[in-house]
């Protein structure tokens, strides 16, 4: 048996499947929302062709199909995640569920042909895209790849290093082999910001429980986290983001984002995000953190017997202990910039993390 921890805040969530169209691909959505009651009919995790046929799929969460919006307020701030390339539509479920059960309406993002599938709501598969499947697999690049991230890994994180890291992530973001994609998923999350508008207006669930007036944050793993990057950058209604051990991949590598933007990650991926944590004009936040592997960052963290079967390294650290620190700072910072709630992002026990800031530039 497969078991999800319970959400970390008060309130139960409730999960919900949309869609929308956009430049002819029809894209889903997940909605985690705040809810005040459940039906019981706890919500499957995924679905086979997504995770590869493995079972977990078929694992029921915590999270309770269409259940009634939570009265415990009228509206609620929303936040969007993207997945990483090559990955799908469910993979942070822990994160995205503890923010709704804080009081967040997080919408996760599936990229139809770049996630590993999708299911639309008529119940067609739609798989990865062999072409861009092959886009992830091309050996020489690869290569590239790895020698930047052993001679970054071999400099101390220092400011006398800083020059270093900017050259190597721009060199890293010259050398990907999707950064050419950044452009259709930084459109992709623009036109599903541009749907909330209706959702808003029609949703039988979720009409008027939106709060678009303060705008959207934003948070996304590995290449999510990138686009995250560039959705901030690009488009006003974004007034800040996160990005979870994702490289800068756009095109013109280290621009300012001019919004508050907060860097999550291993310190290998921290060291190439250089280039972003010091030419962003607003302020800016670098949480490093110890004994994580890339793909620990997501919920296959909770069930390591599967990722050590798949040959992926997850790191030390156990999974509820990482998934409270996510939440924690995830939640934080998007009270402090998305609804402008007076507090601080605390420093972190320096032997789990360590949180670097660079304040606003005047």
């Amino acid at each position: 048996m497969f078991y999800f921890p319970n959400p970390c805040g008060e309130l139960t969530v409730g999960i919900l499947r949309s869609q929308f169209n956009c430049e002819g691909e029809t894209i889903p959505l997940t909605f985690f929302y705040p809810a005040d009651e459940s039906d019981g009919k706890n919500a499957k995790y995924s679905f086979a062709e997504a995770l590869f046929g493995h079972p977990i799929s078929e694992a029921k969460t915590n999270f309770f199909s269409e259940a009634p919006i939570s009265q415990h307020k009228e509206k609620y701030p929303v936040i969007f995640y993207s997945h990483g390339y090559g990955s799908y539509e469910m993979s942070n479920s822990v994160l995205c569920g503890d923010l709704a059960s804080m009081g967040f309406v997080v919408i996760a993002i599936g990229h139809t042909g770049e996630a590993t599938a999708v299911r639309l709501k008529d119940g067609t598969i739609i798989p990865m895209d062999e072409t861009h499947s092959d886009e992830m697999n091309v050996p020489e690049k690869e290569e590239i790849l790895q020698k930047i991230m052993m001679e970054v890994a071999a400099k101390d994180f220092k400011e006398e290093n800083y020059g270093t890291f900017i050259e190597a992530g721009r060199q890293f973001c010259d050398s990907h082999a999707k950064n050419k994609r950044m452009e259709l998923w930084t459109k992709r999350i623009r036109a599903a910001a541009d749907y909330m508008e209706e959702v808003n207006k029609s949703n039988y669930l979720l009409a008027g429980h939106l709060d678009l007036i303060p705008g959207f944050g934003i948070t996304g793993h590995s290449f999510g986290g990138g686009a995250a990057i560039s959705v901030c950058r690009e488009d006003s209604r974004f007034v800040c983001g996160i990005d979870v051990d994702g490289a800068n991949l756009e095109e013109d590598y280290g621009q300012d984002i001019r919004k508050p933007f907060l860097c999550i990650g291993t310190e290998i991926t921290s060291k190439l995000l250089s280039g972003i944590y010091l030419s962003n004009t607003e302020n800016t936040y670098q949480l490093v953190i110890k004994d994580v592997e890339h793909m620990g960052f997501t919920d296959l963290v909770f069930f390591p017997d599967i990722a050590e079967m798949m040959g992926i390294p997850l790191g030390s650290m156990k999974g509820n202990k990482l998934a409270a620190i996510l939440a924690q700072y995830h939640a934080d910072f998007f009270r402090k910039y998305l609804l402008k709630e007076d507090l601080y992002l605390e420093m972190p026990d320096e032997s789990v993390a360590i949180l670097k800031f660079r304040e606003k530039k005047c």
